[in-house]
């Protein structure tokens, strides 16, 4: 059996000619990058995945304390209530890592009138 004969690009950030790595179902690595701006994306990659889980982690446990013994702001139901951004400050405040202020940012409504006000980002989120 004859092995498969090497494939080369070149690096989309330097230009250096550089040997594509082959995933493990034997098809190219979207990555086709020199290893020296390989490791560099990685690590870029390793440290915004971190930064997520944490905006995740707070995001769920504000959620969680607001939501606990609470109603929606618009029908008073207890059931299936979700957090809602207000406004496109709110996801600015939320972004820049600044606390979110409960009433003003956001506030507790049930799934069917969250959905039901639309997104709260780009020039059609206003919400009144």
């Amino acid at each position: 059996m004859a092995s498969e004969p090497a494939r080369y690009t070149t690096c989309l950030d330097c230009g250096e000619v550089t040997e594509i790595p082959l995933t493990p179902v034997g098809g190219t690595s979207p990555e086709a990058r020199c290893p020296e701006h390989r490791a560099a994306r990685n690590r870029v990659t390793r440290n915004r995945d971190r930064e997520r889980a944490y905006e995740q982690t707070a995001w769920r446990k504000l959620s969680r304390r607001l939501r606990r013994n609470a109603a929606c702001a618009d029908c008073g139901s207890r059931q299936d209530l979700t957090l809602d951004h207000l406004s496109e400050e709110a996801w600015e405040r939320h972004e820049a890592g600044l606390p979110l202020r409960p009433g003003i940012d956001v506030e507790v409504r049930c799934r069917t009138h969250n959905s039901s006000a639309g997104p709260a980002r780009g020039p059609y989120a206003s919400r009144g």
